[in-house]
């Protein structure tokens, strides 16, 4: 997909089955041991993995394959998905939630370390009208997402990588909280 440099991390959305889930995926032989797995509202998660060496549409494919397999929502397995940001709360609910995140695995994967049938209905060219069509739809929560590549910048900050993430994690958050603001913090 043009403007998508490299894919760094690939996800699943649970959104049914509650821990029980998680500790499906989490056990799976068919998937490595996921790097980070967020509560992201009262029995839901998202369970994250830092991949390298993955093209757009093999991690499309991937993305399918395991909402497949694990019962994960099929509506998030585009590969420029939205994920919650931990420590920010989900407002969905009569009582924010706090978006909470758990590191598991410090691995990095590549495609042949997930063990599962990826078939052409996986391909990223057979879900893209529906995709575009998701993408077009106008928003009916009052969510304020950001990217997969946001949320890994985040999670480096939280590691101590990169100082340049910490400049960008800081412009996020001020036009995420409304500032409008997106000059450097420093």
């Amino acid at each position: 997909m043009e403007g998508i440099e490299s894919i760094r991390h690939v996800y699943l959305d649970e959104d049914h089955g509650g821990p029980e889930a998680l500790e499906s995926v989490e056990n799976s032989s068919a998937v490595p041991k996921p790097n980070y797995d967020l509560t992201s509202s009262p029995g839901k998660f998202q369970v994250v993995w830092k991949v390298e060496g993955m093209s757009f549409d093999e991690a499309e494919g991937l993305l399918h394959a395991m909402a497949r397999q694990f019962g994960g929502d099929p509506a998030a397995t585009n590969a420029t998905g939205v994920l919650r940001l931990p420590g920010f709360t989900n407002k969905k609910y009569e009582t924010d939630f706090y978006v909470k995140a758990r590191r598991e695995s410090t691995g990095i994967y590549n495609l042949r370390d997930f063990k599962l049938h990826i078939d052409s209905q996986d391909s990223s060219p057979h879900s893209y009208d529906n995709r575009l069509k998701r993408e077009l739809s106008p928003r009916t929560n009052h969510q304020s997402p950001c990217g997969i590549a946001t949320w890994s910048k985040f999670l480096a900050v939280q590691s101590g990588e990169s100082v340049s993430h910490k400049r960008t994690l800081s412009r996020v958050v001020r036009k995420t909280a409304g500032t409008g603001k997106t000059s450097n913090p420093d």
